[in-house]
């Protein structure tokens, strides 16, 4: 069985990869005046918003040791510095 923790990130994960891709999909599709996927996995997920909303979750959850200040700057940071190594690209030989 797995871990209550674990199914919980899990099941976030996969609603905000969802809810992602959907909100990407209307505004994509709104934009060009047809349908477009926005996604590039064969299902309706986007998992650079499951990881995202996981990761600021995670962080957040960890950071509330912290003063109120750093905990909010370290929300504010995370989604920036996710995409950020998300547009990394392997350089072309």
């Amino acid at each position: 069985m797995l871990p209550e923790k674990l199914l919980t990130y899990f099941l976030y994960f996969s609603v905000m990869a969802f809810a992602g891709w959907i909100i990407e999909m209307v505004y994509r599709s709104c934009n060009e005046k047809k349908f477009v996927n926005a996604g590039f996995l064969s299902g309706p997920f986007l998992p650079i918003y499951g990881f995202g909303a996981v990761i600021i979750t995670s962080l957040h959850r960890e950071s509330q040791r912290f003063p109120e200040i750093v905990s909010w700057a370290i929300a504010l940071l995370s989604p920036t510095v996710l995409e950020y190594f998300g547009s990394w690209r392997k350089p072309s030989s």
